[in-house]
This record gives structure tokens, C-alpha cells and sequence, in this order.
């Protein structure tokens, strides 16, 4: 896949819950492990509405970062994995766009599939 950066980018305006604030008690931010933090939505409402504010929609981060994330400047991918997997998947079963579009929100960069010529079926590949 090729990526470009992205041109969006402006702070969603949309407060966590009551369950989401709770959930981020005693978590640091993901990206520098300091204190205090928001819960950021990895996917903004937006885009995939949340009625009931699924604490599963949310990761920790301090305000830097989590103003860096709303505007597309920081790449939350690297630090998902392995202790965020649920949210990760959760983010990508509600995009709309679904993995790509997951993967374009939560890394700030635009995914698109490239073409690959086909394999030859068949064919055995010889080393000279």
C-alpha cells in the first residue's frame, strides 16, 4: 500500500463519557507515558457515532498528543499494539471505510491498495 499524508484534520468537539473518563483512570499517555490525560477516540464520532461511549473507543493520551492525533500529525499505530489490540479492533470493525479507513484515521496518513501483477500459478522459480 502507498501512503500520503493527510490534508484533514480539526479537533472533533465531542466529550468522552462517563464510562470513557473512567476507563482512562490510572493510564498513562500512550505516546510519553505522563500524566494527566484525555480519552482520545481513535475514531472521531463523527465519523462512527458512539450513543453509548464504548470505553473500548478510547486510548490514553496527554493533551499534546492528543491534539497532535486530532490534527493527523501523529501516528497512533506504533503504540497500539500489543496492549491496545481491542480498541485497534474495535476502531477498524466501526470505520466506515473499515480497515483502510481505520488505517488512515489512526496513522494520519492515506492508504491506498496498489496493484500487483499476478503470481505466475505453475511456474516453478529457479535460482541461477
Amino acid at each position: 500500500m502507498e501512503r500520503q499524508r493527510s490534508a484533514q484534520g480539526a479537533r472533533s468537539g465531542f466529550a468522552a463519557s462517563s464510562a470513557q473518563k473512567a476507563a482512562m483512570e490510572g493510564e498513562c499517555c500512550l505516546v510519553c507515558w505522563q500524566l494527566p490525560v484525555d480519552p482520545a477516540h481513535l475514531i472521531d464520532k463523527s465519523v462512527a457515532p458512539d450513543p453509548s461511549g464504548d470505553p473500548l473507543r478510547v486510548v490514553p493520551l496527554c493533551r499534546r498528543h492528543h491534539d497532535e492525533y486530532d490534527s493527523r500529525d501523529l501516528n497512533l499505530l506504533p503504540y497500539l499494539l500489543p496492549s491496545w489490540r481491542q480498541q485497534l479492533g474495535l476502531a477498524v470493525q466501526v470505520h466506515p471505510g473499515a480497515i483502510v479507513g481505520a488505517l488512515n484515521r489512526i496513522t494520519g496518513e492515506v492508504w491506498a491498495p496498489v496493484a500487483q501483477a499476478p503470481e505466475p500459478s505453475g511456474v516453478a522459480m529457479l535460482d541461477a
